[in-house]
């Protein structure tokens, strides 16, 4: 899915060149356009930080999600630095307007824990860290 629907359109281009079948269909996380129990595996890259609403956006992947589904996520997240979480705190207000609403310092992993998600931490780049999660 993709909410900005000139994105969405660039995206299908992109797999149409490259040969892919891909269904871009434009809707948001918070309100997902699919059955309940739909998906085994439920893919979110660079998602979390600019949803509306994280909490509503995992109780609708929790919906989606088969009961043994996994949800695999690459998110930039709060540094863990205290200074460079200081920094990102102070920025987000106005990086969050010129940036489609991307918070910079959301702290995902702990809203997966406390939203009832088994996290597992594959790798950590930076700000970036790469989860999988299953609804424990």
């Amino acid at each position: 899915i993709e909410p900005d629907p000139q994105l969405a359109a660039r995206a299908r281009r992109a797999a149409e060149g490259a040969g892919v079948h891909a269904h871009v269909k434009v809707a948001v996380a918070e309100a997902l356009p699919f059955a309940a129990g739909t998906f085994d595996h439920v893919v979110s890259s660079l998602v979390f930080c600019s949803v509306t609403d994280q909490n509503l956006a995992l109780g609708e992947i929790r919906r989606v999600l088969r009961p043994a589904g996994l949800l695999h996520m690459v998110e930039h997240v709060r540094p863990q630095a205290r200074a460079l979480a200081s920094l990102a705190h102070r920025v987000t207000p106005y990086w969050s307007q010129i940036a489609h609403n991307c918070h910079l310092d959301r702290p995902t992993v702990e809203t997966l824990r406390a939203a009832g998600w088994d996290v597992r931490i594959l790798g950590r780049f930076g700000v970036f860290v790469q989860i999988e999660a299953r609804l424990a």
